[in-house]
């Protein structure tokens, strides 16, 4: 059952249950043509049993794909118009779902590539902002999938416009940037070294598009440069694919320069691919490239697992926005994925304390020794685990214990175990859930 906000408070008064609700804007004086629709529709129907209603409304589209946009008065602002969000709407299971973001940078050949790499999505549409720096899409042919592809586009060499357009279809909120005006480098790279790339798992960089090999290798060493905001293992930072056609064999010969100690690890990896002319069919001249960054992406997914980093559509955009606001509030410091995990939940200094104290009173009272690793197992894992949480929390848990003073051999043995992995594991086989 799909209704309208403002019809929302009628159904109970008429004894229809309302069993989802979506927050819908139609066009004009429609609202009140479609609640009067609406209460005659159920009139006629309150005789009998149950009412099964379905209401179709044709609504003005948000169009607005932008991820971040800049405004700039007084002072720098960026504005978050929820598109994170918003993208991930059409999914059909959101807290069962596991995206991959691909991100594309260019201009025309980019353009071109993201036509035929995403056919099903009309490309061309959505409204371009002049002061964008980053838009994003979900692919519409992975919208059912477990594993549904997110694609974000940027024009490095793009001027944008620092006005503030104001949209009434969305949400938007606006962060004050103190530190843009000061900063060596321009704000667009920041965001994309620090912020985008944290949640980035193949970027494609199309070198065709930048004036020459050089601005390509610039680009690279800008964002090493600016180092990544991420603790995350460096195997699962996002990797690079350099598409290029007349320039390959220029990038190829000069590889020692992009291929630097600072870009080895910004990146986990960067890998050179030609990009065949127009003598071929389109679906010919992108296949090898679409397989390379499905590659990437299977590749990266898989340590992820491994690494118990796989997040869900609703941990990526709840860790979105917090990154997105430790970003705003430093340049410098480390965005840890740990402590975001567990905001209003931490992990205090004193826990290690906590557990002595518990060891020593267990040995004053003769409990067995099993008996307390199990029982405080137990007790972690219900720690790690409340509502929704990402499956990958115990170990998080355990990275910020293990870093606190280690009093006692008992609990050195406790973080050394493998009885609450073993549990957690057990846990989830049990619930039918992979653990992640």
């Amino acid at each position: 059952m799909c209704i309208e906000r403002g019809c929302q408070a009628l159904l109970p008064a008429f004894g229809t249950q309302v069993t989802r609700a979506y927050e819908l804007k139609p066009p004009g004086g429609a609202v009140r043509r479609l609640r009067l629709m609406l209460i005659s529709f159920i009139k006629r129907g309150r005789n009998s049993a149950s009412v099964s209603l379905t209401i179709v409304f044709i609504m003005s589209r948000c169009d607005h794909i932008s991820l971040l946009r800049i405004t700039e008065g007084k002072e720098v602002c960026l504005l978050d118009d929820d598109r994170l969000d918003r993208a991930m709407q059409p999914m059909t299971n959101p807290f069962a779902q596991y995206p991959s973001l691909q991100f594309f940078i260019g201009r025309k050949a980019k353009d071109l590539a993201l036509l035929e790499l995403f056919p099903h999505n009309n490309v061309r549409r959505g409204h371009q902002d002049r002061n964008c720096v980053a838009n994003l899409r979900l692919d519409a042919s992975s919208i059912s999938c477990n594993r549904p592809i997110l694609f974000a586009d940027s024009d490095p060499l793009s001027v944008i416009y620092r006005n503030h357009e104001a949209a009434s279809c969305h949400r938007t909120t606006s962060y004050s940037v103190p530190w843009a005006v000061a900063s060596d480098h321009s704000l667009y790279d920041i965001l994309h070294a620090r912020l985008f790339f944290l949640f980035t798992d193949v970027i494609c960089i199309f070198a065709d598009d930048f004036k020459d090999h050089g601005s390509v290798t610039d680009r690279l060493n800008t964002w090493a440069t600016i180092e990544s905001a991420s603790d995350l293992p460096r195997e699962i930072r996002p990797r690079v694919v350099i598409v290029a056609s007349d320039q390959v064999e220029k990038l190829r010969r000069n590889k020692q320069s992009w291929s630097t100690v600072n870009t080895r690890n910004f990146f986990s990896s960067i890998e050179l691919l030609y990009l065949p002319g127009d003598y071929l069919s389109p679906l010919a001249r992108y296949r090898r490239l679409k397989d390379t960054l499905l590659r990437q992406a299977d590749e990266i997914r898989w340590l992820r697992i491994s690494k118990h980093y796989l997040f869900s559509a609703v941990h990526m955009s709840r860790l979105f926005s917090q990154a997105l606001q430790h970003t705003v509030d430093s340049v410098n410091q480390p965005f840890s994925f740990i402590r975001a995990s567990r905001e209003g939940n931490e992990i205090t200094e004193d826990y290690s304390d906590h557990l002595l104290t518990f060891f020593k009173l267990g040995a004053r009272c003769e409990v067995p020794y099993s008996s307390l690793i199990s029982f405080v197992a137990s007790s972690i894992l219900m720690d790690a685990y409340p509502s929704n949480m990402h499956s990958g929390s115990l170990m998080i848990t355990w990275s910020l214990l293990s870093k606190l003073t280690i009093k006692q051999n008992s609990i050195r043995h406790l973080c050394s175990t493998p009885c609450i992995e073993h549990l957690a594991s057990k846990r989830f086989e049990h619930r039918g859930i992979p653990y992640h």
